[in-house]
């Protein structure tokens, strides 16, 4: 059947109605599965802000879109330069987590836990002292230890031990122990705590114990003697405690009186004490002639002719 139209028209006549019907079916279609669904979840900006008219991708060049203000995480420092897929691996921005531990493999094996941020920040990996100045209540980082980069102590970088690691100072000073050449510490006998001597802000400042160490007070003028006055050759272990090993030379070259003539005897605290030489005070009383009465007030040489000391006759007549 045919409307009286001519050939041609009545082939355009049928191409419209086919296009009518096409347009039509897909109406319907789109009427029946609703409106196309954004894959970012529920956005209030336009897609033309981030995306071109002619594709999805790739994104414009510069988006209209600031993180800082139009989310609650803001990027900053490392992350200003971080390309969208590395952080958001789905779709849906919404569900993209902000812990540091969801993006950034644990390298420290859970030994620091999951909270990056305790160490590290926003502006590098790298660890500065004064982002953990505190560094824990067991071993805070005070003095030297201050200014030590972590890997010192922590040796491994990033899978370096961290957690449970010794405090004790040897564990990381005993290559210092054994290689001191002013002092041969393991000659010497010194004991492997070095906190007894040392203190954390230098190896130079040293406060040794002399008495809790070897028993022998440093007062008067032992106190203020260099180490190799008394320990000769960087001997230390086994040094005499007796007066006599260190002042020998002061006892043979004393003249007045002569020591070695006179026969005084070779325990120098007998008359001296540490403080000076000058001023010494012999004990009378401790030899068999007491001094008593009159005798009290004697200079040494009115009975003592020439210094001569021993074999003094104790009689009177003398």
């Amino acid at each position: 059947m045919h409307l009286g139209f001519p050939n041609n028209k009545r082939l355009m006549l049928v191409a419209c109605l086919a296009v009518s019907a096409v347009a039509i079916g897909a109406w319907a279609q789109t009427m029946q599965r609703g409106p196309t669904r954004n894959p970012h979840g529920p956005l209030k900006m336009a897609c033309a802000n981030c995306h071109t008219t002619i594709s999805f991708a790739p994104l414009r060049n510069i988006p209209e879109f600031n993180h800082n203000t139009e989310t609650k995480y803001p990027l900053r420092a490392m992350h200003e330069g971080v390309d969208c897929r590395q952080c958001h691996a789905k779709l849906v921005f919404r569900d993209t987590p902000t812990r540091c531990a969801t993006c950034h493999a644990d390298i420290h094996r859970r030994q620091m836990g999951g909270t990056c941020e305790q160490c590290h920040t926003v502006k590098g990996w790298k660890v500065g002292v004064q982002s953990v100045r505190d560094h824990s209540a067991r071993f805070p980082l005070i003095g030297g230890h201050a200014a030590t980069e972590c890997e010192s102590c922590h040796r491994g970088a990033a899978v370096a031990q961290y957690a449970g690691l010794s405090t004790t100072c040897l564990s990381c000073h005993q290559k210092n122990y054994f290689a001191t050449q002013s002092i041969d510490h393991r000659a010497a006998g010194f004991p492997l705590t070095c906190d007894s001597c040392h203190v954390v802000d230098s190896w130079l400042r040293v406060n040794f114990d002399h008495t809790r160490f070897t028993g022998f007070a440093l007062t008067g003028m032992h106190a203020k003697l260099d180490c190799a006055s008394c320990h000769l050759g960087g001997r230390y272990k086994g040094t005499t405690a007796d007066c006599y090993s260190c002042h020998i030379k002061d006892y043979v070259a004393a003249s007045n009186p002569n020591y070695v003539a006179a026969g005084f005897p070779t325990s120098c605290s007998v008359c001296h004490n540490a403080n000076t030489w000058i001023g010494a005070v012999f004990d009378h009383a401790k030899t068999k002639f007491p001094l008593a009465g009159a005798h009290i007030k004697l200079q040494c040489a009115q009975c003592h002719i020439n210094n001569k000391f021993a074999g003094t006759p104790a009689y009177c007549e003398s």
